[in-house]
């Protein structure tokens, strides 16, 4: 697996273990695990725990896949379709 990928699980579980233990049950077991056992260990993470989502604080693939865990298992119905045209409008922007 390559070493950013293994990077961002890395910055992901630090995060998810400091959110709060009902939300991230909400997460299935079995990709929680997937995010453990593929994190890089020796990766020293670098993420302010005060300012969490600043984009100088963690990485960008770190950030989409917490947004992918967000709108999959994370949000409500009516936030879910919120968030995902936020995210189209952000990444048309983005692109042009």
């Amino acid at each position: 697996m390559e070493e950013d990928r293994r990077n961002a699980y890395t910055e992901v579980f630090e995060i998810l273990k400091n959110m709060d233990r009902k939300l991230v049950m909400k997460i299935p077991i079995e990709i929680v695990k997937t995010i453990k056992d593929n994190r890089n260990i020796e990766y020293k993470v670098k993420i302010d725990k005060n300012d969490i989502f600043n984009k100088k604080n963690i990485s960008k693939r770190a950030l989409n896949i917490l947004g992918w865990l967000q709108i999959n298992y994370l949000s409500e119905k009516d936030e879910k379709m919120k968030l995902i045209n936020k995210y189209i409008k952000n990444e048309l922007k983005n692109n042009l």
